[in-house]
């Protein structure tokens, strides 16, 4: 069977913040959007994350793909890692 004729399904594998991340993301995303309203609006709905994979997998590989990514993610957890962020000296 070609991949052309297999069953394909849509991934996204993505980190989620903590709450208070949230909150604060969508709280300074307002204030972005007073002045850019065109800009991308964080809700409920849409709520700021980073992702680490998208893409389109068989379906057939779902499971096995599903248990490699926990596999990694326990051995790696990526929300051990620190991340210092600042502002450069003016």
């Amino acid at each position: 069977m070609g991949a052309a004729n297999q069953d394909m399904i849509a991934i996204d594998v993505l980190l989620v913040p903590d709450r208070a991340t949230i909150d604060k993301s969508i709280s300074l995303n307002a204030q972005l959007r007073a002045n850019y309203p065109a800009g991308y609006p964080l809700d409920a709905t849409r709520i700021p994350h980073v992702t680490l994979l998208q893409r389109f997998v068989p379906a057939k590989d779902f499971e096995a793909l599903c248990a490699n990514i926990t596999k990694v993610l326990d051995n790696e957890p990526p929300t051990a890692t620190k991340i210092l962020a600042f502002s450069p000296a003016p």
